[in-house]
């Protein structure tokens, strides 16, 4: 081979990888500016897409409209919200004793039927339950206020607690078997928002895809 054809082969050779590391840079760099678990308090851009960095089961879906934050993503937990309201995927491992809905310490194992704890809590007035499919995945959703006390304490997090209160309208989607695992999902805003409120979590909804599902 002579000299000059060597020359350039090595040249186009070199051209090429750096090219290739380039764009896998920008890959790195993209994926991990669409993750949450880094970003609370960050307003997220519009219409963008972003995958869960911790969440489990895996997710991804696109801030559909102006004005959403991140709320945090750790284990078992997603947020975004706007205004006074909030959209939540939560993996729930443990329940808050609904028998003592101000004691947040006092947890038990989550229930197998997450939509017959919830029915039946003491504190929640629940609407019946209808059908639902988020992300290719069938479950089912149904709306319910605080009745008593002024805050019910429900879930236990692997960070802290989630809970609703008094005067705020919550709507729970259950899918009980997202590649085996239960996923409660929570649109909670004040009562006299919740109607405006809920379409736009709706849009939002409706871009989840779930990894692998």
């Amino acid at each position: 081979m002579r000299p000059e054809v060597r020359v350039r082969l090595l040249f186009f050779l070199g051209f090429f990888i750096i090219v290739v590391i380039i764009i896998v840079a920008v890959a790195i760099l993209t994926s991990g500016g669409n993750t949450l678990s880094n970003r609370a308090g960050a307003a997220l851009t519009a219409e963008k897409r972003y995958v869960t960095d911790e969440f489990e089961p895996a997710f991804s879906f696109v801030a559909v409209g102006e004005g959403w934050v991140s709320m945090g993503e750790f284990n078992g937990f997603l947020a975004i919200g706007r205004e006074s309201s909030e959209l939540a995927f939560i993996n729930v491992e443990e329940v808050i004793n609904p028998n003592k809905p101000r004691d947040f310490d006092d947890r038990e194992p989550a229930p197998e039927d997450m939509v017959g704890w919830l029915q039946r809590h003491p504190h929640l007035e629940t609407e019946e339950p209808e059908s639902v499919s988020i992300g290719g995945i069938k479950g089912v959703y149904f709306d319910a206020v605080v009745v008593d006390p002024s805050r019910v304490w429900l879930f236990g997090l692997s960070r802290g607690e989630w809970y609703a209160a008094e005067g705020d309208k919550s709507r729970f989607i259950v899918l009980e078997d997202v590649k085996g695992e239960t996923v409660t999902i929570v649109v909670e805003a004040r009562a006299v928002d919740f109607e405006e409120v809920l379409p736009k979590a709706q849009k939002v909804l409706k871009t989840v895809e779930w990894e692998g599902a």
